[in-house]
């Protein structure tokens, strides 16, 4: 056994020493290129003879890669340079750099350099801004890879790329825009968005500060003034490159446009109908305001442009819209307001009463809350119902509960008048000559009191009431006479030389016919026609024929072609009936008289400035229409309920109005 084991291990130094005598002069590859090099091992170190397999062959390694140095060479690329000094007894087959922003290198990319053995460099270039790369040397040869130390740099950033700025929003005082990046160079970027309040970058309005923006962003100016316009800047920068976007925007009005009426949103129909006015009203601060136009639209149909007020007439009840647009340049506003007319509720009037030698006025209302006398100015000159006002026309408004005007136009002070002269006219009379024709102003009684006339159909009248105190036929004063027969009085038994020319005097029916002579009861008494009696020379006492005319006339003035309800009848009997009679002959506020609304060219043409006397009860003067039975004469009798004539006693003071002959 022991014999066996040595020989065993006989054999085998035969063996190692004929191996040692077959590898000597080898090369490192093992090729036959070079002979007599030294040898080396898989770390590169110097050994006296290659490694062995168990069956003798020489083994083979990766190649052994050394890692020199790296040298940055511009911001973003970097030389690096390493050798490959034993390629492990196998050709090297690829050799280079890998690099790759991932710390771990993993899946980087690879930049070769031919050759094998040796030293080798490469410039790696980073082709993402801003960022470090990670960079290692390697060998491959058939038996494996050798990488070697890693080393790294960094790149720099890129310029940054604006793509687009637009609005999003904006209000009164601000403007909201998206800023949208096409690249920020690999760093985030911060920047400002300005407001420049023309196009020269002058007077910067407000500067808001960007911070950490990324591929896109939303950044509102704030502190901006209304309706304005102005260009918006927007400067990002990355620390080394910078870009720039700009953009034309206009900030919103703050105005705010509201509509104003002067009525009720819901408000009833007007017996006339109703003229609802708008206003457009702008709140806010914009300095524009003066300049902003409306235009109205009613879905009655009606429209206006221009101006800020807008009227619509209604007369059917409905709900009706109201659109308002205010614009100035480009900006435009736009609201609505509603309107509900609701059926009528109740009949208002409001009636006005003047006298035109006190310059006075009473205006009798019903279901009215306000009123407005109102002068040709367009100015309110009093508020209450009782005025007294210098000459002129006026208006006077009446606003009903319901917030229904009612209007009326009137003229305080007395007017001058004329008639035509159907004759020589008389030394008593004023007159003036037009186109070739007399017109009679004026007529004075015996005792030289001047009264106003006035023409109604072919009829001439005195617009006033006599006023005279003594009988013309004897001279006699008719309130000193002591006569039983011919007597007067002053209105209200009060004598007043101011209110005089107005009020008149009232006369029993002798004094006002001027006779001493009374008719035997129950005898038949006639009056020689026409009477003059108390009236002027040439004028003389009115008939009932005239008087009826004078009536007739002036319904005809104001109503021709309107069929009157109910239609003016006569009657000659002391019934009391209603007749309608025109407001403007009798110059007073009747209820029953449903809206007169005459022109003011017929009322000033036909009234008869008549006078009511709470003493005597009613407006009353003397006709000189002969009766018999004993009677004395019929009377004109003039009241609320309209005109009727009647016969009256004797010794009842009446006025005297006269007609010229």
């Amino acid at each position: 056994m022991l014999n066996r084991i040595s020989v065993c291990v006989c054999l085998l130094v035969l063996s190692f020493g004929h191996l040692f005598s077959q590898v000597a002069g080898l090369t490192r590859s093992g090729d036959n290129v070079k002979q007599d090099a030294v040898f080396l091992d898989q770390y590169g170190g110097e050994v006296e003879h290659p490694r062995l397999s168990r069956n003798g062959n020489i083994l083979h390694y990766p190649p052994f890669l050394v890692f020199d140095s790296m040298r940055v060479v511009s911001p973003d690329a970097a030389m690096f340079y390493a050798k490959v000094p034993f390629d492990g007894w196998s050709p090297v087959l690829s050799r280079g750099f890998e690099y790759s922003i991932n710390e771990n290198l993993i899946n980087p990319e690879q930049l070769c350099v031919q050759g094998t053995l040796g030293s080798f460099e490469a410039e790696v270039f980073g082709s993402l801004p801003n960022k470090t790369y990670y960079v290692r040397p390697f060998a491959t040869n058939a038996y494996g890879t050798t990488r070697g130390e890693v080393s790294s740099f960094c790149t720099g950033p890129a310029p940054v790329v604006l793509d687009t700025m637009f609005i999003v929003s904006k209000t009164s005082t601000s403007i909201q825009v998206r800023i949208e990046v096409g690249s920020n160079g690999g760093i985030p970027l911060s920047g400002r968005m300005i407001a420049f309040s023309d196009d020269e970058y002058q007077d910067t309005a407000a500067v808001n500060i960007i911070r950490n923006l990324g591929n896109y962003s939303f950044e509102t100016i704030s502190g901006l003034t209304p309706a304005t316009d102005y260009l918006l800047q927007v400067v990002l920068t990355n620390g080394r490159y910078s870009d720039t976007l700009e953009l034309h925007a206009r900030t919103l009005s703050d105005l705010v446009l509201t509509i104003e009426s002067n009525r009720n949103p819901s408000t009833p129909l007007c017996q006339n109908g109703n003229t609802i006015t708008y206003s457009a009203v702008l709140t806010g601060t914009d300095v524009h305001k003066p300049l902003y136009h409306y235009k109205w639209i009613s879905s009655t149909g009606t429209e206006s442009s221009g101006g800020d007020v807008f009227d619509v007439y209604y007369d059917a009840e409905g709900t009706y819209q109201i659109i308002v647009d205010a614009f100035c340049g480009p900006d435009t506003l736009s609201t609505t307001f509603t309107q509900v007319i609701t059926p009528q509720v109740a009949s208002s009037s409001c009636y006005v009463c003047t006298n035109e030698f006190l310059n006075t006025a009473e205006a009798t209302t019903t279901n009215v809350s306000s009123i407005r006398w109102i002068d040709e100015n367009r100015s309110i000159v009093a508020t209450t119902n009782s005025v007294k006002l210098p000459t002129g026309y006026y208006t006077v408004e009446c606003t009903d509960i319901y917030g229904c005007e009612l209007e009326r136009e009137v003229y305080m002070g007395k007017k001058k008048y004329s008639c035509i002269a159907t004759n020589t006219v008389k030394d008593n009379e004023s007159a003036h000559l037009e186109e070739g024709v007399w017109h009679i102003d004026s007529v004075a009684d015996h005792e030289g009191n001047w009264y106003a006339v006035t023409q109604i159909g072919n009829q001439c009248w005195l617009r006033q009431n006599i006023r005279t105190r003594h009988a013309p036929s004897d001279g006699l004063d008719l309130w000193n006479s002591g006569t039983k027969t011919r007597t007067l009085k002053y209105h209200k038994d009060t004598y007043n030389p101011e209110t005089l020319p107005h009020t008149g005097i009232l006369y029993n029916w002798a004094a006002a016919v001027d006779t001493n002579d009374y008719p035997p009861s129950g005898t038949n008494f006639v009056l020689p026609q026409p009477r003059r009696g108390i009236c002027p020379a040439g004028w003389h006492l009115p008939q009932s024929g005239e008087a009826w005319d004078l009536i007739e006339a002036v319904y005809n003035i104001c109503c021709e072609g309107i069929e009157p309800t109910p239609p003016l009848r006569i009657f000659q009997s002391s019934v009391a009936t209603n007749a309608p009679m025109p407001q403007m002959m009798l110059e007073w506020c009747y209820e029953s008289i449903a809206n007169p609304a005459y022109p003011k060219e017929i009322y000033d043409a036909s009234h008869l400035s008549l006078l009511q006397d709470n003493s005597v009860g009613y407006y009353r003067f003397w006709l000189a229409t002969p009766l018999g039975n004993g009677a004395a004469s019929k009377v004109l009798f003039l009241d609320f309920s309209g005109v009727r004539e009647v016969v009256f006693i004797w010794s009842q003071y009446l006025y005297v109005r006269c007609v010229r002959d």
